[in-house]
């Protein structure tokens, strides 16, 4: 007797109640791959601004600089340490930091001046590419600066307004000058928009005399076959004096959210699966009541009790098996519009921000092996636990 081909043709004897349980399983678990790709795209979104517009994958400082930050604590010989990473397949790019008084004819704000290596954060991150307005900085125009969007707008900047500049130099002396708008950012952080000011490092070392040295590197893989943790060990190999630190270790509350979503996807996913393990166990119940007779005689012509266990987890694993691939072919649509086209906010705010990232107000997918994979693998594992049950 060929147990699976028996439980198959039992399926079509009611087939209203086949259906209702197919349907249901093939609508939870779509919704299920859907909302995986939204989440592994949040996600992904969230990471990608941070290291590639901001941070970079790992950060060196000088030792006890991020508590207190302070002109005189530099990075000595920065370009010796980007030589000798690059040369190990870690690319980055020196900045400095500093914080002054940014003036227009009607307002005052503090602001954080950020002197950058124009082609060295090309090379880095995607903070050139992020420009609402305007060009990024040129070399050969140390006078022109690159602003944050929010303050841009209140201190009412626009391209190629001044922008006057007080500050403490290293020597305690006053340090002031004045500069043009050549670009204004797009969201890039809740730091960058409200204050950043951002000139290139032979501005900046002008500005402030600082002569030499570096307030921080900011570095990347430059393949992605390098994980992140043997990036940080080939960083501290060629800068072991100096503090260094993976963009987790630099934004612990970001890298904690991640897990958090993660977990949360995890709940969603269980908490979904046992009202549809519910259904599964009712519907099981209805069709063995229903064949009480039907059984006893399939017992008494010399079925085992294994073998009508066999019949029941046969019935529900040809359900899943249809509603697997009815879910397979409704979620490949699904996850294609929202990866592609996303689901746009842009009707409820003008910018997204989360934990201090602004993000594109769209909202897209990201379509992943897993996010198809665990769906319906779950489902699986749910129905056949259900119809043991």
């Amino acid at each position: 007797m060929n147990i699976a081909v028996l439980a198959r043709r039992n399926l079509t004897r009611n087939k209203r109640r086949t259906a209702i349980t197919i349907c249901g399983a093939a609508f939870a678990a779509t919704i299920m791959i859907a909302y995986g790709a939204l989440m592994d795209g949040m996600i992904g979104k969230m990471v990608n601004s941070l290291t590639q517009l901001e941070i970079g994958q790992i950060q060196i400082h000088a030792p006890d600089y991020r508590d207190e930050p302070d002109l005189y604590k530099v990075i000595d010989h920065p370009q010796q340490i980007l030589t000798a990473l690059k040369s190990q397949g870690v690319i980055g790019t020196e900045r400095l930091h500093g914080f002054a008084l940014g003036s227009t004819e009607d307002t005052s704000v503090g602001v954080q001046i950020r002197g950058v290596d124009p082609a060295g954060e090309q090379a880095v991150t995607t903070l050139p590419a992020s420009l609402a307005q305007g060009k990024w900085l040129d070399p050969h125009q140390p006078a022109e600066v690159v602003v944050g969007r929010t303050l841009a707008k209140n201190l009412g900047l626009a391209l190629g307004q001044e922008l006057v500049l007080f500050g403490q130099a290293a020597d305690g002396s006053l340090a002031s000058d004045l500069v043009t708008v050549r670009g204004i950012l797009k969201g890039v952080s809740s730091a960058i928009d409200r204050g950043a000011v951002i000139m290139t490092l032979a501005k900046f070392r002008e500005f402030f005399l600082v002569a030499a040295g570096a307030h921080e590197i900011a570095l990347v893989a430059s393949s992605d076959a390098t994980s992140l943790s043997d990036a940080v060990a080939i960083v501290k190999n060629a800068a072991p004096d100096q503090e260094v630190l993976s963009w987790k270790e630099l934004r612990p509350m970001f890298a904690d959210m991640m897990e958090m979503s993660t977990a949360s996807m995890a709940f969603m996913i269980v908490l979904i699966y046992i009202a549809l393990g519910l259904l599964i166990i009712n519907s099981t119940f209805m069709g063995i009541f229903e064949r009480m007779r039907e059984l006893g005689v399939l017992r008494a012509i010399g079925m085992t009790p294994w073998q009508i266990v066999q019949l029941i987890l046969w019935e529900a694993f040809w359900q899943m098996a249809v509603a697997g691939v009815l879910a397979f072919v409704l979620a490949v649509p699904a996850v294609f519009y929202l990866t592609h086209y996303g689901i746009d906010l842009r009707s409820f705010m003008d910018n997204l921000a989360v934990a201090g990232m602004s993000l594109e107000p769209i909202w897209y997918g990201e379509a992943t092996t897993l996010s198809f994979v665990m769906p319906l693998a779950f489902l699986l594992l749910v129905v056949m636990l259900a119809s043991i049950y």
